[in-house]
């Protein structure tokens, strides 16, 4: 979880996860974000997700076991936080 103030927030959960994570947030002036997943080993992009909205329970079945970077952004490019999370 990222604490951008006291009232504002970027939270994904389960670390480590299995097939499925939730992603929740509260940012003044933002009703969606968008996610996108790294390799790091290569830092290779593999997954995209636009438009997501706060309370998205999402899946990233298709990942193998390991470590990756997630990265949050706004379509604007005035967000940007990365979260380092598990597969197991």
């Amino acid at each position: 979880m990222i604490n951008l103030s006291s009232t504002e927030y970027i939270k994904l959960a389960p670390n480590p996860f299995v097939n499925f994570l939730n992603f929740d947030f509260l940012v003044k002036g933002y009703q969606k974000l968008n996610i996108d997943v790294f390799e790091t080993t290569t830092g290779t992009r593999i997954i995209s997700k636009q438009g997501v909205y706060a309370g998205s329970r999402l899946s990233f079945a298709e990942l193998s076991a390991g470590v990756y970077i997630f990265k949050v952004t706004s379509s604007d490019g005035k967000l940007s936080y990365q979260f380092k999370m598990v597969k197991l």
